[in-house]
C-alpha cells in the first residue's frame, strides 16, 4: 500500500491538471532523474480548486531539483533555456487557429511545465477555464460532442479525481485508491478523535514572523469569500497567493496549512510585520470561522480560546 501526502492546493482548470500530470509522469525524468509514479489530484466540486498528492518516499521532485542544481552548474541555465523556448506558445504569442496549432501548443505546454516549476516555483498560470481535457478539445477536430458527452463534462463541476493521466468522478475516489493500492495520508486525514480533541485546543506550525495576537478566525477556502473578511480577523487558509494581499492587509495574523519559510504567506508576513504560522497541516481542518484563538508566532503555537461550535 502506497501512502500519498497532500503537497499543494491550487486553483487551476482541469486543462492545467492534465498538463501538470502528463508533464510529471512522462517528462520529468530529464529534470529530476525519474518520472513520478503517482501524481494524484482531487477536486471537491468547489470551483477550480484541487489538492495535489504525491508519494513523498519517491524523493519528492523539489528535493531532486535542489540536488541537481547543486551538482550541475549548468542545470539552471538549461531550465531557463527550455522555459523561454516554449514560453511563446504558452503565453499565446503564437496564434492558435487550427487543431494542428492546438496540438503544437499543448506539446510546448507540457515540455515547458517542469522548467517553469524549477525557475518560478510553480506560480499561477493563465490557462483555459473550461472543465475539459486537452484530449477532448483535440477530439473536436473530427467530431462534435453529443449531449451525453456535454453532460458528462458538466458533471465535473461536482468534483473529479485525476490520476496517472486518467479522469474519474469524485464519488469514485475510494475505488480509485483501492484499485491502485493507495491511501491518502497526512495529519489532516490520519488524526484520531482524541487527537482532534487535543488539536482543537492547541496545535503547532512554523513561525514565519514573530508576534502574539488574539482574534476571531475567518476561514477562507475560496476567492469568492474574500469580501466576507473583516478588519482584524485571523486569516486561516490552505495557502496564500498574490490575490490574497488585500485580505492579508486587513488580517491581524495568518495561519496556513501549507508552505515553508519562503512561501508567499511568509514573505507577506515579514513585509507587513504580522504574526504568521505556516505549515500547520491541520489549521483548516481544526479551525472554523468564528473561533477565537491566540496566535503565538513566537513559539509557533495556535491556542483555542473560544470555539464557535459550528
Amino acid at each position: 500500500m502506497t501512502t500519498l501526502s497532500k503537497v499543494y492546493t491550487r486553483s487551476y482548470s482541469l486543462f492545467c491538471v492534465a498538463g501538470w500530470c502528463e508533464s510529471g509522469t512522462q517528462h520529468s525524468e530529464p529534470w529530476v532523474g525519474q518520472n513520478d509514479s503517482h501524481v494524484f489530484f482531487i477536486n471537491d466540486g468547489q470551483g477550480k480548486k484541487f489538492s495535489v498528492w504525491y508519494d513523498l518516499s519517491q524523493n519528492f521532485w523539489e528535493k531532486n531539483i535542489e540536488k541537481r542544481i547543486n551538482a550541475d552548474p549548468e542545470y539552471f541555465s538549461k531550465a531557463k533555456k527550455d522555459f523561454y523556448e516554449h514560453l511563446p506558445w504558452v503565453m499565446g504569442k503564437n496564434t492558435i487557429e487550427t487543431f494542428a496549432d492546438f496540438k503544437e501548443f499543448y506539446r510546448h505546454y507540457i515540455l515547458w511545465w517542469l522548467p517553469m516549476a524549477i525557475i518560478l516555483e510553480v506560480p499561477n498560470i493563465k490557462v483555459p477555464e473550461e472543465i475539459i481535457t486537452p484530449q477532448e478539445i483535440m477530439s473536436l477536430e473530427n467530431a462534435d460532442f453529443s449531449a451525453d458527452q456535454f453532460d458528462k463534462i458538466k458533471s465535473r463541476l461536482k468534483g473529479y479525481v485525476y490520476y496517472n493521466n486518467q479522469l474519474y468522478d469524485r464519488v469514485d475516489l475510494q475505488k480509485v485508491l483501492s484499485d491502485n493500492g493507495l491511501v491518502l495520508g497526512g495529519a489532516e486525514l490520519s488524526l484520531s478523535k482524541e487527537e482532534r480533541k487535543i488539536m482543537k485546543k492547541e496545535f503547532k506550525g512554523m513561525s514565519a514572523f514573530r508576534g502574539k495576537v488574539q482574534g476571531m478566525v475567518r476561514l477562507i477556502l475560496q476567492k469568492s469569500q474574500f469580501s466576507e473578511f473583516k478588519e482584524g480577523e485571523i486569516l486561516v487558509t490552505e495557502m496564500t497567493s498574490p490575490d490574497f494581499f488585500p485580505v492579508m492587509k486587513k488580517a491581524a495574523a495568518f495561519i496556513t496549512d501549507e508552505g515553508g519559510i519562503t512561501c508567499h504567506a511568509a514573505i507577506v508576513a515579514r513585509e507587513l510585520k504580522k504574526p504568521c504560522i505556516i505549515g500547520t497541516q491541520v489549521a483548516t481542518t481544526v479551525l472554523k470561522t468564528g473561533d477565537v484563538v491566540e496566535v503565538d508566532a513566537d513559539k509557533g503555537r495556535v491556542i483555542m480560546l473560544q470555539s464557535s461550535n459550528k
